[in-house]
């Protein structure tokens, strides 16, 4: 095989897993039906101090800061980090449980800026 053909074949490549890698990440931002913890990937729209709310990636969520479901935040380079803490824009993994009146957060860690997730 020539120098060029090889090129070819490695661009080919890196697109395949390119692509792959878009499926799996497409595949983990579906939910599933209620009653049970689900997770999705997103990108935080906007925040509600006085509520505890966040629009991530078009939906809005809650996070309990009392009782037995604290939601745990962690920050990118940290082991922690709080609802305060977080802004907009950025890229999230958020663990919630769908609830009769709405989405609770159960768990949310801020990932890099350089990973694709739909917005």
């Amino acid at each position: 095989m020539t120098g060029l053909g090889r090129l070819m074949m490695t661009f080919a490549l890196a697109g395949c897993l390119g692509l792959l890698h878009n499926q799996t990440r497409a595949a983990e931002t579906e939910t599933l039906s209620t009653g049970q913890e689900l997770d999705t990937f997103g990108v935080i729209q906007a925040l509600f101090l006085e509520t505890r709310e966040a629009n991530i990636s078009g939906y809005r969520y809650r996070f309990t800061d009392f009782g037995n479901n604290v939601a745990e935040v962690k920050l990118l380079g940290f082991s922690t980090g709080s609802f305060e803490l977080l802004a907009p824009g950025m890229k999230v993994w958020v663990v919630f449980e769908e609830a009769s009146d709405g989405r609770q957060v159960v768990y949310l860690e801020q990932i890099p800026q350089s990973e694709e997730v739909a917005h």
